[in-house]
């Protein structure tokens, strides 16, 4: 009868945890190229090009959760398969034992994924993510970009037929980006300030009070909409990262649970396999 020696002095198998950890790390980064082979972790630049980005953020997020469920499984079932034996112990403390191998590989994946692979771990773990960050960053400078380049729409309500010297005018198109900022600030433009630039497009131009006052609302409306477009943009950037944020914590707690699940499946069947050779 061939005599197994096992390692009763220990309640914690780093070896296994380790091992287990690094095969999960590795899985989900394998996943994640995967994943950006398919594009379910990127979105396309072109408007209109290729899916949505509901769809793809959906995508992303049910990858998310197959990576977790996939990298976590395998690293817990390893943990509990590789861990020592532990004779003399009750079932229910081997059960304990095991869910916290399983929850302890889990933890130094992501740890090791987070600190090694930094940027790489980051599209690992925030898959569905990348879409929601991909409007972030392009919709929350856009608010100030429409607020600090004014001199667009002051040029706009300044311009001639003829020939005109802009750097002749930079004062007055300063002056007049200065009353756009502050209408998009305060929502509306305010009567002096209106019949301020009415007065100016005349004294500029060749065109009558309604002329003028025609031009000073469509400058003005165009730069409220681009204006109210960025905020929109940007509001629908900060609810996409927050649901993002709540998928992920989701995933990430699910694939806890399975690497705790699978660690006592691996460790239960350890233990019959080693019963079996005594």
């Amino acid at each position: 009868m061939a005599t197994i020696s096992s390692n009763s002095n220990t309640a914690v198998s780093w070896g296994a945890i380790f091992a287990g950890a690094a095969a999960a790390a590795a899985l989900s980064f394998i996943l994640m190229v995967l994943g950006f082979g398919f594009g379910l972790l990127s979105v396309s630049p072109w408007s209109g090009e290729g899916a949505s980005a509901e769809a793809l953020g959906f995508g992303s997020i049910i990858w998310l959760i197959i990576i977790q469920l996939a990298a976590a499984g395998l690293g817990g079932y390893l943990a509990g398969r590789l861990r020592v034996k532990w004779p003399d112990i009750h079932h229910d403390e081997v059960y304990f034992r095991d869910t916290a191998h399983g929850l302890v590989t889990w933890s130094v994946s992501t740890l090791a994924a987070v600190i090694f692979m930094g940027g790489t771990a980051s599209a690992v773990m925030v898959g569905g993510a990348k879409v929601a960050s991909g409007v972030a960053d392009t919709a929350a400078p856009a608010v100030e970009e429409v607020l600090e380049d004014q001199s667009y729409f002051a040029n706009r309500l300044l311009r001639t037929d003829g020939n005109w010297d802009e750097s002749a005018d930079s004062g007055r198109i300063e002056e007049v980006g200065a009353i756009l900022v502050r209408s998009l600030r305060e929502g509306e433009l305010e009567d002096s300030d209106r019949q301020y630039l009415v007065s100016m497009v005349r004294g500029r131009t060749n065109l009558n009070q309604n002329q003028a006052q025609q031009r000073v609302d469509e400058v003005v409306a165009g730069a409220e909409e681009r204006y109210e477009n960025a905020l929109e943009m940007a509001d629908d950037a900060r609810q996409a990262a927050a649901w993002t944020a709540i998928w992920m914590f989701v995933a990430l707690l699910a694939g806890a649970f399975f690497a705790a699940f699978m660690a006592t499946f691996g460790g239960r069947q350890r233990d019959s396999v080693m019963n079996s050779n005594l």
